[in-house]
């Protein structure tokens, strides 16, 4: 929830605010800055991290990725001739969600490579039957087992989620970079109509 809020608030500001100044440039790099934030706070997440700094550092992420996602769209949207608007922003979903996917993939690997580690690490003798199996189960379980054995559980998978998003600030500094790069084209303010004329939107 806490990072739908960030991605709907920076999403409907930045729109209007570019509506308003005509420019758009500053609001990837200020995204990619908060990603690259927010991943670098999400890498000290603890057992003990209250659920309010988390849902604190997940709002950051949220909006870095809010001010990116719909301007990136906007900028490819603005820099091609209107015949090509359709293929252009076909590209870009399509890019999305392969981007989508590989994350999905690689940080999942990620996560379930470090969580193996850690388990076998942490867990107290005897309870090695406590795999990624046993984790499946509903919450409550989880929370039925006894301390001795339910610290070092979370712990794991505080330790996991550590690395995961370690493994992410480096490509949401990648992102800045790009959106450094990012070439700034004037707003149209006109459209084409008919037969290839232009009329006032």
């Amino acid at each position: 929830m806490p990072l739908t809020l960030g991605i709907v608030v920076a999403s409907a500001g930045s729109g209007q605010v570019i509506s308003r100044i005509g420019r758009y440039k500053a609001f990837p790099i200020v995204g990619a800055a908060l990603l690259t934030v927010g991943f670098w706070l999400l890498t000290h997440i603890q057992v003990g991290t209250s659920t309010a700094v988390l849902s604190l550092w997940m709002v950051v992420v949220g909006l870095g990725i809010g001010c990116i996602m719909q301007v990136a769209v906007l900028a490819v949207q603005n820099a091609v001739d209107h015949r090509d608007l359709g293929t252009a922003t076909s590209a870009i979903v399509f890019f999305r969600i392969l981007g989508g996917t590989f994350g999905t993939a690689l940080f999942g690997a990620v996560l379930l490579n470090r969580l193996q580690r850690n388990l076998a690490e942490l867990l107290p003798a005897g309870h090695a039957h406590l795999g990624l199996g046993a984790l499946q189960g509903a919450p409550q379980q989880l929370r039925a087992l006894p301390g001795a054995v339910l610290n070092p559980l979370l712990e794991a998978f505080a330790r996991s989620y550590q690395v995961v998003y370690l493994w992410a600030v480096p490509f949401a500094v990648a992102t800045l970079l790009l959106a450094l790069l990012l070439r700034e084209a004037p707003l149209r303010t006109t459209a084409p109509v008919g037969g290839g004329e232009e009329a006032a939107p």
